[in-house]
């Protein structure tokens, strides 16, 4: 499948991550709104409303970004998985290949002499164990 690309992450991922993401950039809005910060009159100066803000702006830039971490680490290393299998598919059969060419060597000789039968042997089994 070389011409092929997948997504990074499956469906049931992708939708995982979505709801995790809606409720860090909503958990922040509705303490805020419990706590009557956002009330047209907080009650208290315009500092506490301010630092509130600034303080849950951090836990949402910090849940984003922690989000996106692992999101990146899942795709990482899915596609590492991937690329590692074909190599190692590839690497398996390069050796069948080489292991047949080798066989098929054993198998040739010089006109004037002859094949002893044990190599003669041991070649065809091992180009039947290739199969």
């Amino acid at each position: 499948m070389p011409g092929q690309t997948r997504p990074l992450l499956s469906r049931g991922w992708s939708i995982i991550f979505r709801l995790a993401f809606l409720a860090i950039l909503s958990l922040p809005v509705l303490l805020l709104w419990r706590r009557g910060l956002l009330a047209a009159n907080p009650g208290a100066d315009g500092v506490t409303l301010i630092a509130a803000v600034l303080a849950q702006l951090g836990v949402i830039i910090t849940g984003v970004i922690g989000v996106f971490g692992t999101l990146l680490t899942l795709a990482f290393k899915s596609r590492s998985e991937t690329r590692l299998h074909m190599e190692n598919s590839q690497s398996e059969d390069r050796l069948h290949m080489e292991t047949a060419i080798r066989a098929v060597g054993l198998l040739s000789a010089p006109a004037s002499q002859e094949i002893p039968k044990s190599q003669k042997t041991g070649s065809l089994f091992a180009l039947a164990n290739l199969g």
